[in-house]
Parts: structure tokens; C-alpha cells; sequence
């Protein structure tokens, strides 16, 4: 396979594997049970108790980590006399990435990604 090729393959299946991770396009019922975080808790590295709490609820005693995905900015879509602009979705998270939380409550986060759904703006 030359080079060409190779780097192609490499950049639809990192595409796909972004994809898995989520939308950046999402409704209010969606954010509705999602634990909320100050940026001081992302930059700290360290998620308070009851977010960890609630996270590793039901989860093996044993189970150290458990993967999350964190929306680290979240923006809701503006309504102009009642009616939100035509093709904008209720809620625009633009940076996303998955991350492990540990049962200490320290977040170790994997590379950021952009969701490939957002419209275009």
C-alpha cells in the first residue's frame, strides 16, 4: 500500500472512531441527568464525590475506572420569537472527549475531538 493510501485509510478510520463518541448536536431532554461540572473541576483534574458517586453507581467494587464522556462547553440555542434559527440544534456542545474517572475522582482525559454533526454556523 503506498503512502497516499495508507494515510487516507488512517484518517476515515480515526473519522469513524470519532463518531463513536458522541454528537455535538443534542436536545434538552439529552443533557437533562448529565452531571455538571465547573471548569475549575476539568483544570484540576479531580471531579467532586457525588459526581463520582453517581457514576460508579451499580458498579463492581473492584471496578477502579469507568469511561465518560465530557462535554467540555455547552451552549443552548437562542429562540427569536419563540422559534429557534432553522437548521440549529437545541444544544451545541463543540468539544467533546471521552475520559476515565477514576474512584478518587481524578478524570484522565483522551484527545479532544469536534463533532462532525454541528451545522454549520
Amino acid at each position: 500500500m503506498d503512502t497516499h493510501s495508507l494515510a487516507f485509510t488512517q484518517y476515515w478510520r480515526n473519522s469513524l472512531a470519532d463518531s463513536d463518541l458522541g454528537w455535538g448536536a443534542l436536545k434538552y431532554d439529552d443533557i437533562g441527568s448529565s452531571a455538571k461540572l465547573e471548569l475549575t473541576h476539568l483544570t484540576s483534574g479531580k471531579v467532586p464525590n457525588e459526581v463520582v458517586e453517581k457514576f460508579f453507581e451499580g458498579e463492581d467494587e473492584k471496578t477502579q475506572t469507568v469511561s465518560v464522556v465530557v462535554r467540555a462547553k455547552v451552549f443552548l440555542s437562542k429562540y427569536d420569537h419563540g422559534k429557534r434559527p432553522y437548521g440549529l440544534p437545541e444544544v451545541v456542545t463543540p468539544i467533546v472527549f471521552s475520559a476515565q474517572l477514576a474512584r478518587d475522582g481524578r478524570i484522565y482525559p483522551a484527545p479532544c475531538t469536534i463533532p462532525r454533526d454541528l451545522p454549520r454556523c
